[in-house]
C-alpha cells in the first residue's frame, strides 16, 4: 500500500508549509483539500496557481493523490445544485491538471424534507454527470459512504455505482464511517474492498446515531493492522490517505503537524505488524 495524508487537517495553513511539512514526515503522496475552510479554496484554483501547486508536489516529491470534492450530490434547489456541478467539473480539471487520479467525493446530506425516490432520483443524475465528466477527463470519482450522508452504508453506495454504470465511479474506503454503523471489519473489507480506488483512514470512538467521537488513527477502536491487512488481502494496494476529522480539530490541543507526525507513526507501524509493503517508499514523484 501507500501512504499519504491530506491537506484538509492542516486548515488554513499556507499550502507551501503543509505539502512540505507532508513530505518532511516521510508520507509518499497527499490529497488537495478544496474546500472554503482550507488554503486551496476550489475556485482560488486557476490553471496558474495549479500549475504553482504542482511544482511544490515536485519540489517534494510527493504524488498529488487525490483532489477533494465535497460538494454533495444532492442540493435544494436547481441553483445550487448548478453551483455545485460547476464545482465538481473544476475539481476534476485541477486532478487532470495535477496528473491526480482520483477526485474524492461524498454523496452529502440530503434535504430534510425529501423523501428517499426524489434524494435517490437526484443523486444518480448528479453522480452520472460527475462521473461522465471525470471519465473525459481520465479521472475516477471516488465515492465515500459516510453516516448521515444520503448514501450512508456500503450496500447505498454499491446501489448508486451499479445505477450510474460508468467505470470512472469507484468506492473511497474510508473504515471508519461503516465501522461507526456498526459494520465489524471483515464485512466492511469484503462489501467495500473490491470496489476501492482510494482509501481514506480516520479512528472513530462509539457509534452512530448515539454518542460518537471521530479521532484520529490510534486514538479510538479500530484495529489498524488488522483492518490494513483485510483491505490488503481483497487486492487494494492504493493509497492510505490521513483523514484529520473536523470533531478531531475542535480539540483544544489540536496541532496538525504534531497529528499527522502521530498518525504517520500508527499507520507505518500497522503496515510492519500487518506484513503490508510500503509501496510509495522510494517511488515518489521525481
Amino acid at each position: 500500500m501507500r501512504l499519504g495524508s491530506w491537506t484538509y487537517g492542516y486548515g488554513k495553513l499556507p499550502i507551501e508549509e503543509s505539502l512540505a511539512h507532508i513530505a518532511a514526515v516521510g508520507y509518499g503522496g497527499a490529497e488537495l483539500a478544496t474546500g472554503d475552510d482550507y488554503s486551496t479554496p476550489i475556485d482560488t484554483l486557476d490553471d496558474r496557481r495549479v500549475d504553482e501547486i504542482l511544482a511544490l508536489y515536485d519540489r517534494h516529491r510527493l504524488v498529488p493523490t487525490a483532489v477533494s470534492g465535497l460538494f454533495g450530490l444532492v442540493a435544494p434547489s436547481v441553483a445550487e445544485q448548478q453551483e455545485r456541478l460547476r464545482r465538481f467539473r473544476r475539481a476534476v480539471d485541477v486532478a487532470a491538471r495535477l496528473g491526480a487520479p482520483f477526485v474524492a467525493i461524498g454523496s452529502g446530506a440530503a434535504p430534510a424534507d425529501w423523501h428517499r425516490e426524489q434524494v435517490w432520483a437526484e443523486m444518480r443524475r448528479n453522480a452520472y454527470v460527475v462521473a461522465e465528466y471525470a471519465g473525459e477527463k481520465g479521472v475516477t470519482v471516488a465515492l465515500e459512504p459516510h453516516w448521515g450522508a444520503a448514501a450512508e452504508r456500503p450496500g447505498d453506495a454499491l446501489e448508486l455505482l451499479a445505477a450510474v454504470g460508468l467505470p470512472s465511479l469507484k468506492i473511497n474506503v474510508d473504515v471508519c464511517h461503516p465501522f461507526a454503523l456498526g459494520y465489524d471489519l471483515g464485512s466492511i473489507a469484503k462489501i467495500l474492498g473490491p470496489h476501492a480506488v482510494y482509501a481514506h483512514v480516520c479512528d472513530v470512538r462509539g457509534r452512530h446515531p448515539g454518542d460518537l467521537q471521530l479521532c484520529n488513527p490510534g486514538e479510538g477502536e479500530i484495529d489498524w493492522p488488522r483492518w490494513l491487512r483485510l483491505l490488503h488481502d481483497t487486492g487494494y494496494q492504493g493509497w492510505i490517505t490521513v483523514q484529520i476529522s473536523v470533531m478531531r480539530r475542535r480539540s483544544a490541543d489540536y496541532d496538525p503537524k504534531a497529528s499527522n507526525e502521530a498518525i504517520y507513526r500508527v499507520l507505518s507501524d500497522a503496515m510492519t505488524s500487518a506484513g503490508v509493503p510500503r509501496l510509495d517508499k522510494g517511488a515518489r514523484r521525481n
